[in-house]
């Protein structure tokens, strides 16, 4: 995976096939810059090439022009996974609510606020809030319901895989207009967990809709 402008792809890639995964938008080169991988690309035609995988054919703009080929998959990146079944004991969370797992990095693009306010009145959900998202403040005081179960901090892949397993939904809360993919969507899908998602997002598009359409089939 990668977020390099695709003419450094271009320029620094070695000879053979590559497929990267781009899973953030890059900001645009100096046109001169460009201008050399597009160069090099057709020097190196027939002996190197790189593909790009991008979420959405919105993302392909630009990228094309610096000799790459483009390919739309909004729901690349999902793993394999096995069950686990005391999930939640190990966790030590209550058995007897529903659990809603909020995951990762609280960057400006997620609207904690908004879960926060949507859970601090239920008595049925609780919160599991893991990551660097377990610090933020949205998810600590007072006025809770039910307090959430907060894991703050770096969680290893054992934690990361038991906290989705444990879950009874994800809760992916964007600002309006975030189009860029989601590993949580992914780790997910890949944990077979339903996902609460706002509306005005990529992960809500309707590429991703027809994806997971196509992988219920």
């Amino acid at each position: 995976g990668t977020s390099f402008p695709p003419a450094v792809l271009s320029l620094l890639a070695p000879l053979g096939t590559w497929l990267v995964h781009v899973f953030r938008q890059s900001t645009r080169c100096p046109a001169w810059f460009a201008a050399a991988a597009e160069r090099r690309a057709r020097r190196r035609h027939g002996r190197s090439a790189v593909t790009l995988v991008v979420p959405s054919p919105e993302w392909a703009t630009g990228y094309e022009p610096c000799g790459h080929r483009v390919v739309c998959l909004p729901l690349a990146g999902i793993r394999p996974t096995a069950p686990i079944s005391d999930a939640d004991q190990r966790l030590g969370l209550a058995t007897h609510r529903r659990i809603a797992l909020v995951f990762g990095y609280p960057h400006d693009a997620k609207d904690t606020r908004c879960v926060a306010e949507a859970f601090r009145d239920l008595t049925d959900w609780q919160l599991l809030v893991v990551g660097e998202a377990g610090s933020d403040p949205e998810f600590d005081g007072d006025g809770w319901r039910v307090q959430p179960v907060l894991l703050p901090g770096f969680v290893d892949a054992d934690t990361r895989a038991l906290a989705f397993e444990a879950a009874d939904a994800v809760v992916l809360s964007f600002t309006p207009g975030y189009r860029r993919n989601s590993g949580t969507f992914m780790d997910a899908m890949a944990h077979a967990v339903p996902v609460v998602v706002s509306d005005d997002s990529l992960a809500r598009s309707e590429e991703h809709t027809s994806e997971l359409q196509s992988l219920r089939h």
